[in-house]
């Protein structure tokens, strides 16, 4: 995937919480309550902690690419902040907690810095 994004102008990564264990967790509680058959809940867990990426894993793909930004996508943390934060503690450039219908736009921004001002939420 990294080789891939090699270069992009945004990194859009399916995120998720960095405790593969406590996905699964969660996830199984609900297929519980669901009554969920087990192969099911265990091709939900497996997709959860083999495809979304966590904090340390998008801050290292992005650096390594060269991606001029990154926009967390199809995430649900408590604070998003926080994750933002989690993500930066491994990459440079800016990023976004992304939202439903949330739209980025390009070179019209009014912040301080040349990436936030290169991409930004639109108003």
């Amino acid at each position: 995937m990294t080789r891939l994004a090699k270069g992009a102008d945004v990194l859009v990564p399916e995120a998720t919480i960095s405790d593969r264990f406590q996905i699964a967790k969660i996830i199984r509680a609900i297929a519980k309550k669901r009554n969920c058959p087990p192969e099911l809940t265990r091709m939900r867990v497996e997709h959860f902690t083999l495809h979304h990426l966590d904090e340390q894993e998008i801050g290292e793909m992005a650096t390594k690419a060269h991606a001029r930004a990154v926009i967390l996508h199809h995430f649900n943390p408590k604070d998003p902040a926080a994750y933002v934060a989690g993500v930066k503690e491994h990459y440079s450039g800016p990023v976004f907690a992304g939202a439903d219908l949330q739209r980025y736009c390009l070179g019209t921004g009014t912040g301080t810095d040349a990436a936030s001002r290169w991409l930004h939420p639109c108003q």
